[in-house]
């Protein structure tokens, strides 16, 4: 299932074997059975976790609060990441 929403999601940006890899590996991290389950955090980053609260208002206000520069690791790469892209 997480291959065809990644095939569909990213269609032809998928170029080759370690692209389909990258993308099922990065897809299973976020649509898996816990997700919905209390606490369930997509990073240590206490900032990105599912919202208790799913009105249209505090879904806005949890992203206005969000950090405006995105550490590596809530991406699930190394701290270096962030080094090598710059």
């Amino acid at each position: 299932m997480n291959f065809i929403i990644s095939i569909i999601n990213y269609g032809g940006r998928i170029t080759d074997d370690k692209d389909a890899r990258l993308i099922e590996t990065l897809i299973k991290e976020y649509i898996n059975p816990n997700i919905d389950k209390e606490n369930f955090m997509l990073s240590s980053n206490s900032a990105y976790q599912i919202p208790k609260d799913l009105r249209l208002e505090s879904i806005l206000n949890m992203i206005n609060q969000m950090p405006t520069y995105e550490e590596a690791e809530i991406f699930g790469l190394n701290q270096n990441a962030n080094i090598i892209f710059n």
